[in-house]
């Protein structure tokens, strides 16, 4: 069994670094969730980004130093396959951070033009396309794509993703946290998710899949603006006080 490395959660988000890799029938696209994606940025990505796809790329850097960067090998030349790799920004970012083997794929022809704009390394391709060939990475990276399968799906995305890692390779999650505070505004704010997942149940899922031992660590909460982000620091710290209050008179564990 490959070993699994970490986990990142954080409010809203987890973020999973693992030892292993991803594939998914391609009768799954076929169904009529693809007609959601067809459009996917304007329907839904664009509403929630900055007008400006560089203005948002910079934003998205920031959290990519803090939720990715610190969980993908050190090597520059490692081979890295981003899945869902949407409007580009990630391939963007690990251009800027001097990655020479990195590309990313995605189902929507509208979201690979938009990446074309940044000049990301974006395809359009299924994931059983991505997975079909013969190639194996040191690397694959699945930020916000985990939620848009059933868990049975899921479960065979992850034990089909180890069939095209290198020996040593690993695999970077990340997926909406359902024990969020207000979870519903990621769980539910898009129609296209159908899994959601906790601590508890994300631990399931990897350890039915076949990783050892996994972890689960905070990520990275931000907001634009120096004075509103020290607000909701403190605003945060606060609510975190209140949960953890609520978990400890409830029994449940923390």
């Amino acid at each position: 069994k490959p070993e699994t490395q970490a986990i990142c959660c954080f409010c809203g988000k987890l973020v999973a670094s693992l030892t292993a890799k991803i594939g998914i029938p391609r009768a799954f696209m076929d169904t009529g969730r693809n007609r959601f994606y067809t459009n996917y940025y304007s329907n839904q990505a664009s509403r929630t980004t900055a007008n400006d796809l560089k203005e948002q790329a910079a934003i998205d850097a920031r959290f990519f130093k803090r939720e990715l960067l610190p969980f993908i090998p050190s090597d520059k030349g490692s081979s890295i396959l981003e899945l869902g790799a949407g409007y580009g920004s990630m391939q963007l970012f690990l251009a800027n951070q001097g990655y020479t083997d990195a590309r990313g794929i995605d189902i929507s022809s509208e979201q690979v033009a938009r990446a074309k704009e940044l000049n990301a390394e974006v395809t359009e391709a299924d994931l059983d396309e991505a997975l079909q060939a013969d190639v194996k990475y040191d690397c694959i990276i699945g930020f916000d794509i985990l939620e848009h399968f059933n868990r049975n799906e899921a479960l065979d995305m992850l034990e089909r993703i180890k069939e095209r890692l290198n020996p040593g390779g690993m695999i970077v999650f990340r997926c909406p946290n359902a024990d969020a505070p207000l979870a519903g505004n990621y769980t539910r704010g898009d129609i296209t998710h159908d899994l959601f997942l906790n601590r508890s149940s994300a631990t399931q899922l990897l350890l039915a899949a076949g990783f050892n031992d996994p972890e689960i660590h905070k990520s990275y909460i931000w907001t634009p603006g120096l004075v509103k982000n020290a607000i909701r620091g403190f605003l945060w710290s606060i609510w975190k006080i209140h949960f953890k209050l609520l978990l400890f008179s409830s029994g449940r564990p923390s």
